[in-house]
């Protein structure tokens, strides 16, 4: 679902579906992907604990680098869909993004 679309994010569990995705990549038009960082930081801090898995969809690029960095410490996600992938190489500097994300969530803590 759009994560610039709080009312569909606030019925998510709702639905009976077997896992959440949370999009910020292809669903939210560019003019609003920083909005939709800030929604879905927001609803990833109120949802109750559920056996509902929630993954997010990222954007590539710079993008990418920042959603992960804001999101890799929010407890509710359990993980991180890729964008579209053309080289090992981009998956290759999403794991390295997210390992570097997660060392600076954990050390704040």
């Amino acid at each position: 679902m759009p994560a610039d679309r709080p009312d569909r994010l606030a019925k998510a569990f709702t639905r009976g579906a077997d896992a959440v995705i949370a999009d910020l990549e292809d669903s939210v038009a560019p003019d609003s992907k920083d909005e939709a960082l800030g929604q879905i930081q927001h609803w990833l801090r109120t949802v109750k604990d559920t056996n509902v898995p929630i993954w997010v969809r990222v954007n590539s690029g710079d993008r990418q680098e920042a959603e992960l960095r804001s999101l890799a410490g929010e407890r509710a996600v359990t993980g991180f869909v890729p964008p579209k992938v053309e080289s090992a190489g981009q998956l290759s500097t999403a794991s390295s993004n997210l390992r570097q994300s997660d060392s600076r969530s954990s050390s704040r803590h």
